[in-house]
């Protein structure tokens, strides 16, 4: 049998089991028998954290992208099984106190150690840089009318914690057509159709989402060693990710720092130099004593042992 063969009908055993299990079972079922025949490194979950988002555009003021926000994170939890997003107050805090360079951009390498200290594999970053009211005439020429179009963008930046490394950078633009009243009243930043605004944030919220949930649903589960004491290793993630008691994780080196643009740095990664076994599972965090390999207080990151 070829191995492409093969590889078919893993796939065709695998979608049947599962179709049949959330049938029979539901949900949870469903997830176990598939972690079973897929392996269970797949449904370690990928922790990412959001720094506060910008609003350029002077309408909505604070409250349009933190709706906007709110609603992303929310389409996440509710479609994006292998994401866990980090909040909460004492999170946010640290994320929000991060320094920034005399560019205005966020330090990197501040970023990053805050980022391990919380265990993400990402952070991202969101803007709304405009607003804009266009009309332009449409229809068979004779006949043809104004369109009046409201038009909302947004710029999404996703950040590797490993690397600070850019993952993704997308522009997204919704629009809506209105009415010539409700047009003027968004042009000059008048009292104006609350809805209107709300709608165009809607669709941008989901549209993002899915693009994190593609982009992150690539990245492997990354963890990092926040402290060591008796031979034994702390990682902040523990539970909340998926992880048990007898994971190997694999240590890779970490080679220092280059410099970039603007002043900022990033971060290299090396060659694999160990490997850790979870010990002790608690909610945010996990106990890991060594298996093989030295140098682990100073590594890059570990990587989830894929089991043959």
């Amino acid at each position: 049998m070829s191995k492409k063969s093969a590889t078919d009908i893993t796939v065709r055993i695998i979608l049947s089991v599962s179709i049949l299990g959330f049938f029979i079972f539901g949900c949870a079922t469903t997830e176990k028998i598939a972690k079973d025949i897929i392996g269970h490194e797949k449904f370690v979950k990928r922790k990412m954290a959001f720094l506060p988002f910008a609003n350029l555009s002077r309408l909505g003021g604070n409250e349009l992208q933190q709706r906007l926000l709110t609603q992303l994170i929310t389409f996440l939890k509710r479609n994006c099984g292998y994401i866990y997003v980090v909040s909460g107050k004492k999170p946010e805090a640290q994320i929000t106190s991060v320094p920034r360079l005399a560019s205005g951009q966020i330090d990197n390498l501040a970023m990053a150690r805050v980022g391990r200290q919380l265990g993400l594999n990402a952070i991202a970053a969101g803007t709304i840089s405009d607003i804009q009211c266009t009309k332009e005439k449409r229809g068979i020429w004779g006949f043809r009318k104004e369109e009046y179009t409201v038009r909302l963008i947004f710029h999404l930046r996703v950040y590797d914690i490993e690397t600070m490394a850019l993952l993704l950078y997308k522009e997204l633009e919704e629009k809506m057509e209105v009415s010539e009243d409700e047009w003027v009243a968004i042009k000059r930043r008048n009292s104006y159709n609350q809805q209107i605004l709300e709608n165009l944030v809607s669709r941008i919220a989901s549209r993002a989402g899915k693009i994190i949930c593609e982009v992150l649903k690539e990245q492997p589960f990354k963890a990092f060693i926040t402290s060591s004491r008796n031979h034994e290793f702390i990682i902040s993630a523990g539970m909340d990710v998926g992880l048990k008691k007898g994971d190997v994780l694999e240590v890779y080196e970490s080679q220092g720092t280059i410099k970039g643009k603007g002043g900022q740095f990033y971060l290299l990664s090396g060659s694999k130099t160990g490997e850790v076994k979870v010990i002790k599972v608690f909610a945010h965090r996990a106990t890991l004593a060594k298996a093989m390999g030295k140098g682990f207080e100073n590594s890059s990151h570990l990587l989830l042992k894929r089991m043959k």
